[in-house]
């Protein structure tokens, strides 16, 4: 029911968009639950549970009557169940090895299969000091110990202060964005699916195979945005994640510093890719831009900075009466004259 969704205002308009796209998840994409014991390995498959149970027969029949036959018949077993353990540790290694060597260096899925090979999924942060005699230890106290902690350092309030003026450098007024359902999903298709999805759990998978579907909804959505001047408060929601400052007591709240991780992949990113488009093409056009602003530009990089900067101190230093040697460009050192 698209169109009673998109009747209310910003915030629950994007707020139901997101839920049945939810809805649409749970009922038609398969899936299935298992349950995980604490103490098992990712290599433990049931192929040696069953060679553990027959081991285990074969060992109780034995004790029950130590025949010579039974004794043989534990001993294949013993011998087949440690084949089968080790062939299952050397095929999880394998793939694990694979699996690592397929990955980008440094992408979410090669830190994934890291992370869980180095067993790094529990959380390293220290039990906090809640005052002079108690200590947060569960994780729930210490998110609420620096909830507070960062809430009290970022109370600024600026709401009442006007805005700085500009001086005019151009005649051209930016046009008004509409936005339609091809530009959305064009940019739909060009999410990369390996990025993490955001707190709503829509991966990017679920975008782009239903882009037919949902670019004219997301268009309509992201248009009623515009025209009242609102940005959806559920898509401001963020990861905030503690990092320790440097030299600090790690058990002291006031030790580290927040940062918000924003999910490159959700449904606001389209709407914000959409927008800067727009923007930059104005900004471009009417060259607003710096020449020396090298960052979020299209055709630059810092490696462009870095020969502009190589540049100037060059010239810099002909004035000043140094030569430049003919290694200067490796980074080497400057005669004088």
């Amino acid at each position: 029911p698209w169109r009673s969704a998109l009747k209310g205002n910003v915030n629950t308009a994007a707020q139901e968009v997101t839920e049945w796209i939810q809805i649409g998840m749970e009922v038609y994409i398969p899936s299935r639950r298992y349950q995980q014991k604490p103490h098992s390995q990712p290599w433990f498959s049931p192929e040696c549970a069953a060679a553990i149970c027959q081991r285990n027969f074969f060992f109780h029949k034995y004790q029950r009557d130590r025949t010579v036959e039974n004794l043989s018949l534990f001993r294949a077993a013993r011998r087949r169940c440690k084949k089968i353990l080790d062939l299952a540790r050397d095929r999880y290694a394998k793939q694990t090895r694979e699996s690592i060597s397929s990955q980008k260096l440094g992408s979410k899925d090669f830190w994934r299969i890291c992370n869980s090979v180095l067993k790094r999924s529990k959380s390293s942060l220290p039990s906090l000091s809640l005052n002079s005699d108690t200590m947060a230890v569960s994780s729930a106290d210490k998110a609420e110990l620096l909830c507070h902690q960062f809430a009290k350092n970022s109370s600024l309030d600026d709401g009442d202060r006007p805005l700085p003026t500009f001086p005019p450098r151009t005649a051209s007024t930016l046009l008004p964005l509409f936005i339609s359902a091809k530009q959305v999903r064009r940019i739909i298709n060009s999410l990369d699916t390996s990025k993490s999805s955001g707190p709503d759990g829509i991966p990017a998978v679920v975008l782009k195979m239903c882009a037919p579907e949902l670019s004219p909804i997301l268009a309509k959505l992201y248009r009623k945005c515009l025209s009242v001047g609102e940005f959806p408060s559920c898509w401001k929601i963020a990861s905030v994640v503690p990092m320790a400052k440097k030299g600090c007591d790690s058990s002291q709240p006031s030790s580290y510093r927040p940062i918000s991780l924003l999910p490159r992949v959700r449904i606001s990113k389209v709407f914000e890719s959409t927008v800067n488009t727009h923007v930059l093409d104005y900004l471009e056009t009417n060259q607003l831009l710096s020449a020396t602003q090298f960052g979020f530009r299209h055709s630059r990089s810092t490696v462009d900075l870095l020969a502009y900067v190589i540049e100037q101190v060059s010239r810099s230093l002909e004035k000043q009466g140094v030569t430049r040697s003919d290694d200067v460009c490796n980074g080497t050192t400057l005669q004088l004259n």
